[in-house]
């Protein structure tokens, strides 16, 4: 239980160095290094969402996913920023911003990481935690997020993940520690 707080905490004193030398806040949470362990199917009902606490940053700048397409794969998805005001510091019903939107799965690699600059950035509240959620449009198919088995040391991590069954309408803890790889940079403004 010590470790992860003691984690957490060198985390935010590195992060207040590195903003109080320029602003940007390089990562938020990042564990795109660790290891590939599997990938969930996404649809237009079945979603994933991972968790990010936004420290001293006040502006969300990019967001990379590992996400990836199966052979064949049609449709569009996209990617929204919750807050956590569901039960159980769960995505709530307050969708923060939609990141990206009409994105072709078919454009995604079979294998690779997919970047979204922002642009303007995403305000954020410093301190507060965030959702990053992924789904796809009606009718998509074969769109997938990586995840790996290792859930801590790496930047923002541990941190919760969620799913929902049926389009948003209830969330549900995942029952093992199985984050979703991303990477998530902010920028305090200043």
């Amino acid at each position: 239980m010590k470790t992860p707080y003691f984690l957490f905490a060198a985390g935010l004193a590195v992060a207040g160095l590195l903003t109080s030398q320029g602003g940007i806040q390089p990562d938020l949470a990042n564990n795109l290094a660790k290891p590939y362990f599997g990938a969930d199917t996404l649809s237009e009902t079945e979603w994933d969402a991972q968790a990010f606490n936004s420290g001293l940053a006040t502006q969300l700048l990019t967001v990379t996913l590992n996400l990836f397409r199966q052979a064949n794969a049609t449709g569009t998805y996209w990617v929204r920023l919750y807050d956590q005001s569901g039960p159980n510091q769960q995505p709530g019903t307050n969708l923060v911003a939609t990141l990206a939107s009409g994105c072709r799965i078919e454009e995604l690699s079979s294998s690779s990481d997919h970047t979204i600059t922002l642009s303007p950035a995403v305000a954020l509240v410093p301190g507060h935690e965030y959702y990053i959620v992924v789904g796809t449009d009606p009718g998509a198919w074969g769109l997938h997020w990586g995840y790996t088995n290792d859930p801590v040391g790496a930047m923002g991590f541990p941190s919760r993940f969620c799913f929902t069954p049926d389009g948003g309408l209830t969330w549900r803890l995942n029952w093992t520690p199985l984050p979703q790889r991303m990477r998530v940079r902010g920028d305090t403004g200043s």
